[in-house]
């Protein structure tokens, strides 16, 4: 197993590494968000750019549930809350969703530290709390399959923990 700050120097290079890629195709993003006809017509190289996207994606989400575990279930809500708030522009919503969601764990870290004081919570179940009640709440875009696999997936991080 990585001592603690070789993890984190990992986890910083390949946030440097994958990050900036994704900050460079904010516009791309948006332009997929109109529609793959649409951003074709743009004359955007669709397939290579979703293969960067998705690479640079898939190493973001896997560097940091390798180093924090499953934990990384609050990155799921922080990017939705923050589109309610600052709109589609993915060129502000993915550096606001990433200083976000530290910030939303840093807030479910300290209230599993102080809600049931002088025992800990696991930070998990404060995670789950959080983001569970969002996803249900926003059921009524959601199909009712999909509703049920949420419920299901809360059901068993507080098992789990």
């Amino acid at each position: 197993m990585l001592f603690r700050s070789e993890g984190v120097r990992l986890l910083a290079l390949f946030f440097a590494l994958a990050f900036p890629p994704l900050l460079f195709l904010g516009r791309v993003l948006n332009a997929l968000g109109l529609g793959e006809e649409t951003a074709r017509s743009l004359g955007l190289p669709l397939e290579a750019l979703k293969l960067l996207l998705l690479g640079a994606a898939s190493l973001l989400t896997a560097s940091a549930v390798a180093q924090a575990g499953i934990i990384g279930f609050v990155g799921l809500v922080t990017p939705h809350l923050l589109r309610r708030l600052l709109g589609e522009d993915y060129r502000l919503l993915l550096p606001a969703s990433a200083l976000g969601g530290g910030a939303l764990l840093a807030l479910a870290d300290l209230l599993a530290r102080t809600l049931a004081r002088p025992a800990e919570l696991p930070v998990g179940v404060v995670t789950t709390l959080l983001g569970g009640p969002f996803f249900l709440r926003s059921e009524e875009h959601t199909s009712e399959l999909q509703s049920h696999v949420r419920i299901s997936y809360a059901v068993f991080c507080l098992k789990k923990k």
